[in-house]
């Protein structure tokens, strides 16, 4: 109960934190240690500014977002020393042994800077309807064996030939995109946004003198949202009651022959399962529809309120895994709800419960369900 206060008060400050004029605070991501807190609280947050005082283009928006964190994190991997995946054995894989061979602890320091340029404004919103934008981002990283591990990790024993980062690495990348946004934010999501973008981690950007980093992403993120009931509160300024339906799909394809741990966290398909284990069926090709049915309850403290979420997620991998020459492809799909405290629109603090409907999970028993930190996308 205390981690959890701790979060609420961090989230709420972070979230509510204001800059003068042209500046103000911009959260991209967080990510936690097993060993740490629990594994439950964040122990870096990866965050920074948006500075909106540059004016490239008359009577169009210019965001500038420069971003910045470091910490230790702890990090799972799914390819053995035969450069294969493991195998879907959660009776045999639930073992202590066999978390100090899947998982590591690693140090990690990121900085980026991402120039937006809006192209066309409509009246009344402060976004710009059609954006692009390019960005520039350097991550350092310096893996570590697990606190207290017995059996030294699959991904520090220098043998295995899926992990180009095992002796650490520094990843310069470059980014392109450009997104359409009609999506209004209020206490009830409506509308769209479709981002579209290419990533790329040549050797020739530097990318072999710390490590070995060699990768190209393509990425699609369409999401869509309806509202169904939004229920005003007259004597408070506080939010009431909502109900709207989410969707979400994305789509990416990565290839390269030196892909580090941290940059296949995204695109893998157990990451944007809920249900499934993050990082896990780390393939070329993936495509996810998250749908949610979401309930907001009424704002009981200010930017704090009740949600409970529905959840249908279905997806498909193909192609070889990351680093190695081994091909599959399947279908998954999961299910479940949530139940959470929502900090400032963006993070959700609560208890997730996932099932699996089509596939297993490698290490946990059918099913995944916990009191954790969550994004609402």
């Amino acid at each position: 109960m205390k981690k959890l206060f701790l979060i609420l008060i961090i989230l709420t400050a972070a979230g509510s934190a204001g800059f003068a004029g042209d500046i103000s605070f911009a959260f991209e991501d967080a990510r936690f240690h097993s060993d740490l807190l629990g594994g439950f609280a964040p122990v870096y947050i990866r965050a920074g500014i948006d500075y909106t005082g540059l004016e490239l283009i008359d009577s169009q928006r210019t965001d500038l977002y420069v971003i910045g964190g470091g910490a230790l994190v702890s990090e799972s991997i799914w390819t053995g020393l035969d450069g294969l995946p493991f195998l879907a054995d959660a009776v045999a894989n639930n073992t202590d042994d066999f978390d100090d061979e899947n998982s590591y602890s690693r140090w990690q320091t990121d900085f980026s800077m991402k120039l937006k340029q809006g192209f066309i404004h409509e009246e009344g919103r402060e976004k710009a309807l059609l954006a692009a934008y390019g960005k520039y981002a350097i991550t350092f990283t310096s893996p570590h064996e697990n606190w207290g591990g017995g059996t030294s990790s699959n991904f520090l024993d220098g043998l295995a030939s899926a992990y180009p980062d095992q002796d650490g690495t520094v990843t310069n990348l470059l980014q392109a995109g450009i997104e359409l946004d009609r999506l209004d934010k209020g206490d009830v999501y409506d509308g769209f946004n479709v981002d579209a973008s290419i990533q790329a981690a040549p050797r020739w950007l530097a990318n072999s003198l710390y490590g070995d980093s060699n990768f190209m992403q393509l990425d699609l993120t369409a999401k869509g949202y309806y509202s169904l009931l939004e229920l005003k509160r007259k004597d408070s300024e506080l939010t009431g009651l909502g109900i709207y339906l989410a969707d979400r799909v994305q789509v990416d394809y990565l290839i390269g022959d030196a892909v580090p741990q941290y940059y296949q966290e995204n695109p893998a398909l157990g990451t944007k399962m809920r249900g499934f284990e993050r990082m896990s069926m780390g393939t070329e090709f993936t495509i996810v529809n998250n749908f949610d049915i979401r309930l907001y309850g009424i704002e009981f403290v200010d930017n704090i309120n009740p949600v409970a979420v529905l959840f249908w997620d279905t997806g498909y991998y193909a192609g070889d895994f990351y680093n190695t020459d081994y091909n599959e492809a399947g279908l998954r799909m999961s299910t479940g709800f949530e139940l959470a405290l929502n900090i400032v629109d963006f993070a959700q603090v609560g208890y997730r419960f996932g099932f699996p409907l089509i596939g297993e999970n490698l290490q946990q028993e059918s099913m995944q369900s916990g009191i954790m930190f969550m994004y609402q996308f």
